[in-house]
Protein backbone atom coordinates (compact mmCIF):
# COMPACT_ATOMS: atom_id res chain seq x y z
CA UNK A 1 0.00 0.00 0.00
CA UNK A 2 1.14 3.72 -1.04
CA UNK A 3 0.33 5.69 1.72
CA UNK A 4 1.60 8.66 -0.61
CA UNK A 5 -0.28 7.79 -3.80
CA UNK A 6 -2.36 10.68 -3.25
CA UNK A 7 1.06 12.57 -3.88
CA UNK A 8 2.50 12.34 -7.35
CA UNK A 9 5.79 13.36 -7.99
CA UNK A 10 3.72 16.41 -9.81
CA UNK A 11 1.66 17.37 -6.60
CA UNK A 12 5.03 17.21 -4.55
CA UNK A 13 6.61 20.72 -4.34
CA UNK A 14 9.74 20.70 -2.75
CA UNK A 15 11.87 24.02 -1.73
CA UNK A 16 14.75 25.41 0.84
CA UNK A 17 12.67 27.01 3.77
CA UNK A 18 13.44 27.76 7.10
CA UNK A 19 12.40 25.38 9.58
CA UNK A 20 12.14 28.17 12.18
CA UNK A 21 8.55 29.16 10.29
CA UNK A 22 7.66 25.76 10.01
CA UNK A 23 7.77 25.35 13.58
CA UNK A 24 5.96 28.80 13.48
CA UNK A 25 3.09 27.52 11.26
CA UNK A 26 2.62 24.00 13.01
CA UNK A 27 2.63 25.61 16.41
CA UNK A 28 0.08 28.06 14.95
CA UNK A 29 -2.14 25.50 13.79
CA UNK A 30 -1.83 23.21 17.48
CA UNK A 31 -2.74 26.38 19.38
CA UNK A 32 -6.69 25.71 20.26
CA UNK A 33 -6.15 21.73 20.26
CA UNK A 34 -3.09 22.29 22.84
CA UNK A 35 -4.85 25.16 24.92
CA UNK A 36 -7.55 22.79 25.29
CA UNK A 37 -5.96 19.73 26.45
CA UNK A 38 -3.60 22.23 28.89
CA UNK A 39 -0.64 21.02 27.42
CA UNK A 40 1.89 23.34 26.82
CA UNK A 41 4.08 23.41 22.81
CA UNK A 42 7.64 24.63 23.24
CA UNK A 43 9.62 25.26 19.75
CA UNK A 44 13.27 25.83 19.14
CA UNK A 45 14.65 26.05 16.15
CA UNK A 46 18.18 26.96 14.47
CA UNK A 47 18.82 29.08 11.32
CA UNK A 48 18.88 25.89 9.38
CA UNK A 49 16.86 25.37 6.05
CA UNK A 50 15.46 22.09 4.79
CA UNK A 51 14.63 21.08 0.84
CA UNK A 52 11.13 19.97 1.76
CA UNK A 53 7.47 20.04 0.60
CA UNK A 54 5.69 22.86 3.12
CA UNK A 55 2.36 20.68 3.67
CA UNK A 56 3.95 17.59 4.14
CA UNK A 57 6.33 18.14 6.41
CA UNK A 58 3.47 19.86 8.13
CA UNK A 59 1.06 17.09 8.16
CA UNK A 60 4.12 15.14 9.34
CA UNK A 61 4.64 17.43 12.44
CA UNK A 62 1.13 17.88 13.38
CA UNK A 63 1.24 14.05 13.54
CA UNK A 64 3.61 13.81 16.04
CA UNK A 65 2.87 16.65 17.85
CA UNK A 66 -1.33 14.65 18.13
CA UNK A 67 0.53 11.70 19.28
CA UNK A 68 2.22 13.22 22.00
CA UNK A 69 -0.71 14.83 22.95
CA UNK A 70 -2.13 11.63 23.16
CA UNK A 71 0.25 10.32 25.57
CA UNK A 72 0.50 13.70 27.73
CA UNK A 73 -1.64 14.84 30.56
CA UNK A 74 -2.98 18.40 31.49
CA UNK A 75 -0.23 21.16 32.34
CA UNK A 76 2.77 18.62 30.63
CA UNK A 77 4.79 20.30 27.96
CA UNK A 78 5.72 19.04 24.39
CA UNK A 79 8.63 20.26 22.76
CA UNK A 80 9.85 20.77 19.51
CA UNK A 81 12.84 21.36 18.29
CA UNK A 82 15.26 21.52 14.89
CA UNK A 83 18.70 21.94 14.75
CA UNK A 84 21.64 20.26 12.87
CA UNK A 85 19.69 18.39 10.11
CA UNK A 86 17.28 17.14 12.74
CA UNK A 87 13.74 17.84 14.00
CA UNK A 88 12.27 15.99 17.32
CA UNK A 89 9.29 15.95 18.58
CA UNK A 90 9.61 14.93 22.97
CA UNK A 91 7.08 14.25 25.47
CA UNK A 92 7.02 13.36 28.88
CA UNK A 93 3.57 10.55 28.80
CA UNK A 94 3.27 7.50 29.22
CA UNK A 95 6.00 6.04 27.02
CA UNK A 96 5.93 3.24 24.65
CA UNK A 97 7.20 0.04 26.03
CA UNK A 98 10.45 -1.21 24.10
CA UNK A 99 9.11 -4.65 22.41
CA UNK A 100 6.30 -2.19 20.56
CA UNK A 101 8.80 0.13 19.16
CA UNK A 102 9.73 -1.89 16.35
CA UNK A 103 6.05 -2.48 15.40
CA UNK A 104 4.67 1.34 15.87
CA UNK A 105 5.26 2.77 12.28
CA UNK A 106 3.83 -0.57 10.64
CA UNK A 107 0.45 0.58 9.14
CA UNK A 108 -2.76 0.32 11.30
CA UNK A 109 -0.73 -1.16 14.11
CA UNK A 110 -1.61 0.67 17.21
CA UNK A 111 -0.15 0.29 20.78
CA UNK A 112 -3.49 1.55 22.88
CA UNK A 113 -6.22 0.11 20.79
CA UNK A 114 -8.68 1.54 23.50
CA UNK A 115 -7.17 5.17 23.62
CA UNK A 116 -7.24 5.01 19.59
CA UNK A 117 -10.37 4.28 19.10
CA UNK A 118 -11.80 6.76 21.44
CA UNK A 119 -9.16 9.74 20.35
CA UNK A 120 -10.48 8.29 16.14
CA UNK A 121 -6.97 6.77 15.46
CA UNK A 122 -6.81 4.54 12.59
CA UNK A 123 -2.94 3.29 13.16
CA UNK A 124 -1.73 5.48 10.12
CA UNK A 125 -0.26 8.22 11.36
CA UNK A 126 3.06 6.69 12.40
CA UNK A 127 3.16 5.12 8.99
CA UNK A 128 2.70 8.39 7.09
CA UNK A 129 5.43 9.89 8.97
CA UNK A 130 7.94 7.04 8.03
CA UNK A 131 7.08 7.91 3.92
CA UNK A 132 7.35 11.39 4.90
CA UNK A 133 10.65 11.22 5.72
CA UNK A 134 11.59 8.86 3.45
CA UNK A 135 10.11 11.19 0.39
CA UNK A 136 12.51 14.25 2.54
CA UNK A 137 15.63 11.76 2.53
CA UNK A 138 15.48 11.13 5.96
CA UNK A 139 14.11 8.59 8.16
CA UNK A 140 12.63 8.55 11.73
CA UNK A 141 14.21 7.59 15.01
CA UNK A 142 12.00 6.68 18.01
CA UNK A 143 13.73 6.44 21.48
CA UNK A 144 11.22 5.55 24.68
CA UNK A 145 10.11 4.44 27.97
CA UNK A 146 7.23 3.36 30.04
CA UNK A 147 5.86 6.32 32.27
CA UNK A 148 8.97 8.86 30.77
CA UNK A 149 7.99 10.12 27.53
CA UNK A 150 8.68 9.27 23.92
CA UNK A 151 11.14 11.10 21.57
CA UNK A 152 10.70 11.46 17.46
CA UNK A 153 13.28 12.38 16.00
CA UNK A 154 13.52 13.28 12.27
CA UNK A 155 16.63 12.97 10.45
CA UNK A 156 17.19 14.14 7.41
CA UNK A 157 20.44 13.69 4.61
CA UNK A 158 23.01 16.07 4.64
CA UNK A 159 21.99 16.75 1.12
CA UNK A 160 18.52 18.31 2.59
CA UNK A 161 20.46 21.28 4.35
CA UNK A 162 20.93 24.56 3.66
Amino acid sequence: MNLLELYNNETIHMEAYPVAELLKKVAELEKYHLEEKGIVLETRSDDTRLVMDVDLMESLLINLIDNAMKASKEGDTIRVEAKDGCIFVEDHGKGIAAEEIPKITEAFYMVDKSRSRQEGGAGLGLALCVKIAEVHGGRLDITSQLGTGTKVRVIFDKKKIR
